[in-house]
């Protein structure tokens, strides 16, 4: 916080409580031994010395912050602080040259450094994106598996329905058309279940106490249904039996 505030004060031209907050900051950094931040805020001195015009203080703390950020490699206050040294020592041809090949170096450094960012984004973006191809490949080619399943399970549903209306037409025991009625009760709500699945599952957000209710609450509806319709038929199939009684009795006088 000390450091913003030095940096506040800085923009305001409050020139010695801004250099009152950064050596505050500097001493604590020194004291944890953070050298990115000391760095960083005996660059930030040097510049504000440099403002006062105090050069020779602001050559003190740039060389400070070249000399830490050299030790960890920090490339951009060591571009920094060499810019500023070799801007100072204009004067003396041997500083400046050696201040300005350090400062052509650690561009460089961050050059390369940002040029292999780049590369790294690029190749974990590509990376990204054909993970991306693949999942929804994935997703279509199981979505299109499903569907054909579903298909099939209605055309089997549709073929019992009718092999159902055809054993009506025929004598067949009661038990038989209650065990079929109850076999395509559960057919169909299987069918339904699977069908609604994927819908309920993101309508209720895979709440199973949401999605159990909505199931028994088709359920308590199927199971009515199932019996008039099985009632219906046994009805049908008992009226047509006595029918052909009827008839068989006629013949027989």
């Amino acid at each position: 916080a000390c450091f913003y505030m030095g940096q506040v004060h800085n923009k305001l031209n409050s020139n010695n409580i801004a250099l009152a907050f950064l050596q505050q900051c500097a001493d604590e950094f020194k004291r944890i031994e953070n050298k990115f931040d000391l760095s960083t805020t005996y660059q930030e001195i040097a510049a504000l010395y440099s403002k006062i015009d105090k050069m020779d203080s602001c050559n003190y703390y740039s060389a400070l912050a070249l000399k830490l950020s050299t030790q960890i490699n920090f490339y951009p206050i060591i571009r920094v602080s060499s810019k500023l040294l070799a801007d100072n020592y204009l004067h003396n041809k041997d500083s400046l040259i050696k201040y300005l090949k350090i400062y052509i170096l650690a561009s460089d450094s961050i050059f390369n450094i940002e040029k292999a960012k780049e590369t790294s984004n690029a190749f974990t973006a590509e990376k990204l994106r054909q993970y991306e191809l693949l999942k929804n490949e994935k997703k279509e080619k199981e979505e299109k598996k499903f569907t054909l399943k579903l298909i099939g399970i209605s055309i089997f549903l549709i073929l019992f329905v009718c092999l159902i209306l055809i054993f009506r037409k025929k004598r067949i025991n009661k038990k038989v058309i209650i065990f079929l009625g109850i076999l395509a009760l559960l057919m169909v709500f299987e069918f339904i279940s699977l069908v609604l699945h994927t819908y309920l599952g993101k309508i209720t957000g895979h709440n199973p106490i949401i999605m159990l209710i909505i199931l028994v609450a088709i359920a308590s509806g199927l199971v009515p249904l199932h019996q008039k319709i099985e009632k219906f038929i046994i009805q049908r199939m008992t009226k047509k039996s006595m029918k052909e009684a009827r008839k068989n009795i006629k013949n027989i006088k």
